[in-house]
């Protein structure tokens, strides 16, 4: 059931009336990317569909002026099952997994948002927008208003986590398999490099030329962790918790 939409007439500023539920960025299971900063994304397709509306996480280095148009083309360069149409700054066509949103399609486009949580989003620019630590980006596939203020008239819903093929105590992503056991993680495949990431971004080990891997985190204090895993054809990021 969709969400009514208020805005303020004197202002282009969408406030989204989301439920008392709250997302937070602890929330995020699955993440793409790698750099000390991190972004959430959220994309609502508005389908109809069971789950219309998924959330996963960006990791990347502010100081290399990422734009939201870039992290969407490292989805793609990353094996996400991410296909996209970007064009002058602006999204025309976006799909994931077995939802598309084609543009024009029931008189239908695409609205980017940006905040610093999930009840801040707010209408942004487009995709050309910087990223910074600790955002948040949405895309939502919507109607709009036939009148000004021009509006979209679909809120965004409360997303799942995207979850790849991995879970938290048994994962597995492409060719790389993670098991979380009582004191250590165990990583196999094989790997040119694993770097192990702390929740602030800092990277607190690192092993090189890996088949199998075993970490006792019994050392490390409780919290979450970043586990990226590189290979001759692929970068993998993995949230653990301890």
């Amino acid at each position: 059931m969709k969400k009514n939409v208020f805005f303020l007439s004197v202002s282009l500023i969408l406030f989204l009336n989301v439920s008392k539920a709250q997302v937070a960025k602890s929330d995020i299971i699955y993440w793409s990317g790698s750099g000390p900063d991190s972004a959430v994304f959220v994309v609502d397709f508005n389908d109809q569909s069971t789950n219309p509306s998924h959330a996963w996480g960006f990791l990347f280095d502010e100081n290399n002026s990422v734009s939201i148009q870039n992290m969407i083309e490292s989805f793609i360069a990353n094996g996400m099952e991410v296909t996209a149409d970007m064009n002058g700054g602006f999204l025309n066509n976006f799909s994931f997994l077995n939802h598309d949103g084609i543009g024009g399609t029931n008189s239908y486009y695409w609205a980017t948002y940006s905040g610093e949580s999930f009840q801040d989003l707010t209408l942004n620019l487009g995709i050309s927008e910087m990223l910074t630590n600790n955002k948040w980006l949405a895309f939502s596939f919507t109607d709009w208003q036939a009148v000004e203020p021009y509006n979209p008239i679909q809120s965004i819903d409360l997303p799942i986590m995207f979850q790849s093929t991995a879970s938290l105590n048994n994962a597995k992503q492409n060719s790389f398999s993670v098991v979380q056991n009582e004191n250590d993680w165990m990583i196999t495949g094989e790997a040119q490099k694993i770097e192990l990431f702390n929740q602030m971004g800092q990277k607190i080990a690192f092993w090189e030329n890996s088949s199998e891997l075993l970490i006792n985190h019994s050392v490390f204090p409780k919290g979450m962790y970043f586990l990226q895993i590189e290979s001759e054809s692929q970068q993998t990021t993995i949230k653990l918790l301890k």
